[in-house]
């Protein structure tokens, strides 16, 4: 297999990847509402008790809302680097399909 159609298959993957991730953060918008709900009836439930989740003490439904909100960033972060190096990979696809066009083509060698 070329390795101009190994970087676009490649660099397809990772686009779709990324951009699955992307799409998944922002449709469980829902479910990560809910959670935080229940979240929060367990912190008022357990008053007394520090509660941490992700090095965030839980005293309030900010710092919970906070919690949730620095995981959907870590998602959306990883998300666009995947999506980022899937065109990455997509341009060094068409660049070597270029290249490689020029040198069939290029009366340079004879």
């Amino acid at each position: 297999m070329a390795i101009a159609a190994i970087l676009g298959f490649a660099g397809d993957t990772l686009t779709f990847v990324g951009g699955l991730i992307l799409a998944l953060d922002a449709l469980g918008r829902d479910q990560e509402f809910r959670r935080q709900q229940q979240l929060w009836k367990a912190v008022v439930d357990l008053k007394g008790i520090e509660l941490v989740k992700d090095g965030i003490k839980l005293t309030s439904d900010k710092s919970i809302e906070h919690v949730f909100i620095r995981q959907s960033v870590r998602r959306a972060f990883w998300g666009a680097a995947i999506l980022a190096l899937g065109f990455v990979f997509l341009f060094a696809s068409r660049s070597v399909e270029a290249v490689t066009r020029t040198a069939e083509h290029c009366p340079c060698g004879t």
